[in-house]
C-alpha cells in the first residue's frame, strides 16, 4: 500500500506545471513599481533639502534595491545646461535628457539593470557654475520580475520648448507595448517661471500616481517631479498622455507656469 501512495504521488508531481515567475510577486502578472526614495533641494547656493543634495551635486539613498531589478533614475534641476546631468554609475543607460524652456529646466531618465548597489548613488553636476537656482528633484524607482534582455522596448520624450501656461499640461505621444501587461510609466515635471506656494497635479486618465513632489518636498518653487503608471493588459499603442500641473499662490501673487516635459516608458515584463 506504501509503494502504491509513492508511486500516486510521483505521478501527480509529474502533472504539476509551475509557470515561470514574472511581475510583482503578488500573483497578479502584473509589474508594480517601489517608490524607493526621493531627493529634493530648494534653489540657491544656501538652499535646504535632504542630506547630501548641494549646489553642485546630487545624491539619493538605494534602500530597498535588489539585485536584479529594473532601477530607473529621474531627475529634473532648475536651469541647468546641456548634458548637466551625469550618470548615477555604472551600468547605467540615458534615455533623456533635455535643457529646455523659457525659464529653463534640465530633465534626465536613465536606467540599469541592479547588481550589488551601491548605499547611495551620487554625482556633481558636470557643468558647475551654469544654474543660477540649482533647484533639483529626483526620484528612484525599482521594479522587480522585468524582462531579463530588454527591460524597455520603447520610449517617448517631450517637452513644450517656449510655451508657458498654467496649468501646465505634460505631454508625450505615448508608446506602444509589445507583450500583454507591460507596465507603461509616466515621468513629468514644469519649467515654473515663478514661486508657486501651493500646487496639484492630474496623472493621465486610468493612470496611478506614483510620485509627486518638488524642490521644498510637499511643494515646489522652481522644479518638480510627477510618476504615474497603469498597467496594459493587451499590447499595442498606449495612446497620447496628459497630465495637468498647477500652481498657485506664489509669492508674488501671481499663478503662472512654465512648459512641462513628458518622458513615457513601455516596460516589459519576463515571461
Amino acid at each position: 500500500m506504501a509503494n502504491l501512495l509513492a508511486l500516486a504521488s510521483v505521478a501527480l508531481a509529474g502533472c504539476i506545471s509551475i509557470p515561470p515567475f514574472h511581475g510583482d510577486g503578488s500573483g497578479s502578472g502584473s509589474l508594480v513599481p517601489r517608490l524607493l526614495a526621493t531627493a529634493y533641494r530648494e534653489g540657491g547656493t544656501a538652499g535646504h533639502g535632504t542630506p547630501g543634495m548641494s549646489y553642485t551635486g546630487y545624491s539619493i539613498a538605494t534602500s530597498g534595491v535588489h539585485d536584479g531589478d529594473l532601477v530607473l533614475f529621474v531627475g529634473s534641476c532648475d536651469n541647468g545646461a546641456d548634458n548637466l546631468w551625469p550618470l548615477p554609475g555604472t551600468g547605467f543607460t540615458e534615455l533623456a535628457q533635455h535643457f529646455f524652456g523659457t525659464d529653463t529646466q534640465t530633465y534626465f531618465v536613465a536606467w540599469k539593470r541592479a547588481d550589488g548597489e551601491p548605499d547611495f548613488y551620487a554625482g556633481t553636476y558636470v557643468q558647475q557654475g551654469v544654474s543660477t537656482s540649482a533647484s533639483a528633484a529626483i526620484a528612484l524607482i525599482a521594479i522587480a520580475g522585468t524582462d531579463p534582455t530588454t527591460p524597455i522596448s520603447a520610449s517617448n520624450v517631450n517637452d513644450t520648448v517656449g510655451v508657458s501656461s498654467d496649468p501646465a499640461v505634460a505631454h508625450s505621444d505615448g508608446v506602444t507595448t509589445t507583450v500583454a501587461d507591460s507596465l507603461v510609466l509616466f515621468a513629468t515635471g514644469a519649467d515654473w517661471t515663478v514661486e508657486n506656494g501651493r500646487n496639484t497635479y492630474v496623472p493621465p486618465s486610468g493612470y496611478q500616481p506614483l510620485a509627486s513632489f518638488g524642490d521644498r518636498d510637499s511643494h515646489w518653487n522652481w522644479t518638480d517631479l510627477e510618476i504615474a503608471y497603469r498597467t496594459q493588459a493587451a499590447p499595442g499603442p498606449s495612446g497620447a498622455l496628459d497630465a495637468t500641473l498647477v500652481g498657485t499662490g506664489d509669492l508674488n501673487g501671481m499663478t503662472e507656469a512654465g512648459g512641462a516635459w513628458g518622458v513615457a516608458l513601455a516596460i516589459v515584463p519576463a515571461r
